[in-house]
């Protein structure tokens, strides 16, 4: 009888766990954007050619918003069990959710081309709001020289600030501390 023509077979992976072409989805997590102190996540994706020919890879299709190429295929053509990577980038430019499909070409009979959702979020970071600042007692008479017990509750986020006392003796936020 005949035997089967070898054929090539796209198989990826994200850090040693494989991802089905239709199915397999890649996490970007959550980042901040650039100017929150945020910077871009990028993922490295490995093809390998899990079949007995020759796997020739092509070009990606135009990706979702907010991700890009950050580099591409290391070797376009890859013999039976060799591999390459790739790298995907989610931007920190802009907050928002980002997601959609990334999908790349090959000779693969069967998963041509390759299709992975990539999915991600950029926030941008909660400016600090001034404490509320209360002290109890209020409106207590000191004498020159004498000790005075007082506290001072602060309601904000974050919850710990610097605070300055004035010559008139109030206290007023001046910074949150890291």
């Amino acid at each position: 009888g005949d035997l089967p023509t070898p054929t090539p077979s796209a198989g990826v992976s994200l850090g040693g766990t494989g991802l089905t072409s239709g199915s397999g989805a890649v996490n970007f997590g959550t980042t901040l954007t650039t100017a929150g102190g945020g910077a871009a996540v990028d993922r490295v994706l490995t093809v390998t050619n899990q079949g007995a020919a020759a796997l020739h890879l092509g070009a990606f299709d135009a990706l979702p918003a907010g991700f890009s190429i950050a580099s591409g295929f290391g070797a376009t053509t890859l013999a039976p069990g060799a591999s390459t990577t790739f790298t995907v980038e989610m931007s920190a430019a802009t907050a928002g959710n980002f997601g959609g499909t990334l999908r790349f070409h090959s000779d693969d009979p069967n998963a041509n081309p390759f299709t992975l959702t990539l999915q991600g979020t950029v926030t941008a970071p909660v400016a600090p709001s001034a404490p509320t600042i209360a002290t109890d007692p209020t409106g207590q008479t000191v004498t020159a020289g004498s000790p005075v017990t007082f506290s001072v509750a602060a309601s904000a986020s974050p919850s710990t600030w610097r605070v300055l006392e004035r010559v008139d003796h109030s206290i007023v936020p001046q910074a949150a501390v890291a």
